[in-house]
């Protein structure tokens, strides 16, 4: 019975790590991982959009701010709503690259190890 239940433990642990663990990795991390990837992003875009706002931003541009239908009131409510429409553009314009270079970050990350154990590796061979 110990030499079965020992076998039968090895065998598990070959299958799950060696295979599934090593050889499935790859493929796990460019399909599945990259879609998740994408999908957290896409989200994460999203919910800045909301959060900041911005279509509210430009769906009230023109509208005077306070009911105020003077003059002033518009070029002061026009010129307001302008310049938050374009700090808060900026602010997604850095969201949309923060989360562009996590999602490459997530693509090349595997050929960056394996350059880096590649170099590292033969750096130490030659000493």
């Amino acid at each position: 019975m110990g030499k079965k239940f020992t076998k039968r433990i090895l065998k598990i642990i070959f299958i799950d790590f060696i295979i599934y663990g090593i050889l499935y990795f790859p493929i796990w991390w460019y399909s599945r991982g990259l879609f998740k990837v994408l999908l957290k992003s896409q989200k994460i875009l999203s919910d800045a959009w909301e959060n900041l706002g911005l279509s509210i931003q430009i769906k009230y541009l023109f509208k005077p701010m306070y009911a105020q239908r003077d003059l002033a009131g518009i070029l002061i409510s026009f010129f307001m709503r302008l310049l938050m429409l374009i700090y808060k553009s900026i602010c997604m314009i850095f969201v949309l690259l923060w989360s562009a270079v996590l999602f490459l970050l997530w693509a090349f990350l595997p050929i960056i190890v394996i350059y880096g154990i590649i170099v590292n590796y033969n750096f130490l061979k030659t000493q």
